[in-house]
């Protein structure tokens, strides 16, 4: 299992440079953050800001990591010469900076819908057909593509990150969530936990409209 997530994203700053992403769902290792970004920068040089995005509740012990003199050492003799910043993200799905500044709309929709669209590409997200085989929808029509959401749910930690997209709209009210197939609830599930809603029942219904099937031309 991938422990971390790591994306590029267009400059939160306005800047020329692509920022890297990198994401950490859970408690994670000094040595284990460095040798992502290190396999990061091994695979293409970042040349932007590096951006750790967080949970709140690990905010704490992440900056007892990355603020030391031996983290920045590591980062510095890997060739990188930006600092690495902290974003934090609560349970509502908003995000802060470490002193608690607000961070705008835009730059979470930025961050959120770089990463969707990473991983829709690398998961293949997309179905399409060959010149051998189309798809047949229940109504009849045929088509060449759909999309099968849970070819995106493969890591954890990549689950945690699509479920922050989720937090802004599972209030405190929320009883019982409904899914129309059982892989998309663990996403949903994943969303829960980041509430703090674990008890919150999700509930499984049948949706034929949704449903392509394989047909030979």
């Amino acid at each position: 299992m991938k422990s971390i997530f790591t994306f590029r994203c267009p400059s939160l700053k306005e800047k020329e440079f692509e920022d890297l992403i990198v994401f950490l769902p859970e408690r994670s290792e000094h040595n284990s953050i460095i040798k992502t970004i290190k396999d990061e920068e091994d695979r293409s040089p970042i040349h932007g800001q590096i951006y750790v995005l967080v949970c709140e509740k690990f905010v704490t012990e992440l900056l007892a990591i990355i603020e030391t003199g031996s983290f920045i050492q590591e980062i510095e003799n890997l060739g990188i010469t930006n600092s690495v910043e902290l974003i934090k993200v609560n349970s509502s799905g908003i995000f802060f900076d470490k002193n608690d500044q607000y961070l705008s709309n835009e730059i979470k929709q930025k961050i959120l819908e770089s990463g969707a669209n990473f991983l829709f590409k690398k998961r293949k997200g997309l179905i399409t057909s060959t010149d051998n085989y189309h798809f047949k929808k229940p109504s009849g029509d045929h088509c060449n593509q759909f999309i099968r959401a849970s070819n995106l749910l493969v890591y954890s930690s990549e689950v945690h990150f699509l479920a922050i997209g989720l937090l802004p709209y599972i209030d405190d009210s929320v009883e019982r969530i409904y899914v129309d197939t059982s892989s998309i609830s663990y996403l949903v599930s994943t969303a829960l936990k980041l509430k703090g809603m674990d008890d919150v029942l999700i509930a499984q219904f049948q949706v034929t409209t949704a449903i392509c099937k394989l047909c030979c031309k």
